[in-house]
């Protein structure tokens, strides 16, 4: 029979060794103790305060008790589990932590991404940290710069020629990403250019100004890890002057002597004259000059020079 709660044991109880099942129990209904280890004899409110402690069972003075707390495998014990899911819980949590923790040091959780971060956890808080597997490089988010950035990367110099003005492109690409705006340097013909002179939005550098026909656009800047090779144009810089002759105005074009590498790039003004620019003044065909439709279209007479630069 049911011992009240508060009692103490009596010599029949103690001869008992488990405890009676009460759980999901229709006919006791109740939680209560009915049968304790018969090795301690005394009270039995030490053990009811366990029971406390890992369910809701408030309110329980004894059987007869109606505000008494029924338990079943519904009952909940936090967050909305019941027991058997709680502690399932807890179960695979601690193997988690488990597996997070090997010869003395933590193992982050692999995302491919930023992106696969924020998706499985949610928007990403200071110093939360996780190991990208695409780039094999430990990330932590910055919520000062609210940014991720890479943990235990060297920072490096970068040296890079952008290439040469033709007085109309405003636009400069770089390879790499600098680690911020102040840690670059750009140089027009090996002047050091203000910062109000240019804008960065990577990986473009855009001059406020176009830099003149052939002035070199130089930078060096720090950049985080192991920098990718700078893309140089291949061939040699040529400089050459075209004497336009009679007949090549009439074939409205003037072959090159060689083939330019990037066909776009090349520069070209009239000595004594104007900047060309092509596709509205010119156009290269193969390695032929072509005006053929363009605005040199009727202007170029025999005896005009058009200086030309290009990597063949």
């Amino acid at each position: 029979m049911p011992i009240s709660f508060g009692s103490q044991l009596s010599s029949a109880a103690t001869n008992n060794t488990f405890l009676d099942k009460t759980i999901a129990d229709a006919k006791k209904g109740k939680l209560g103790i009915y049968k304790v280890s018969s090795s301690e004899s005394g009270a039995i409110e030490d053990v009811q305060d366990y029971i406390n402690e890992i369910a809701t069972v408030g309110g329980i003075s004894g059987e007869g008790d109606v505000n008494a707390t029924t338990y079943s495998s519904t009952e909940f014990i936090s967050n909305g589990d019941n027991r058997k899911v709680a502690i399932g819980k807890l179960d695979d949590a601690l193997k988690a932590l488990s597996d997070n923790v090997a010869a003395g040091a933590i193992k982050f959780k692999g995302y491919i991404s930023d992106t696969a971060y924020v998706t499985a956890n949610g928007a990403a808080v200071g110093g939360a940290v996780y190991y990208n597997s695409t780039t094999g490089k430990v990330r932590f988010y910055d919520d000062v710069e609210l940014e991720w950035k890479v943990i235990g990367d060297q920072v490096v110099g970068v040296q890079e020629n952008l290439g040469f003005g033709n007085g109309s492109n405003t636009d400069f690409a770089i390879t790499n990403a600098p680690i911020n705006d102040e840690a670059i340097n750009v140089y027009v013909n090996g002047v050091l250019a203000y910062k109000d002179e240019y804008s960065i939005t990577l990986p473009t550098i855009t001059f406020l100004s176009a830099p003149a026909i052939g002035a070199t656009v130089y930078v060096s800047y720090l950049t985080n890890g192991s920098p990718a090779s700078p893309i140089i144009s291949v061939g040699t810089n040529s400089v050459l002057y075209l004497s336009i002759t009679a007949l090549d105005v009439t074939n409205k074009f003037k072959t090159l002597p060689s083939l330019p590498a990037e066909p776009t790039k090349i520069l070209a003004d009239a000595v004594g004259g104007t900047t060309l620019q092509y596709g509205v003044d010119f156009n290269l065909v193969g390695s032929n000059f072509d005006w053929d439709g363009f605005l040199l279209d009727g202007i170029i007479a025999n005896g005009d020079v058009i200086r030309v630069q290009y990597f063949n």
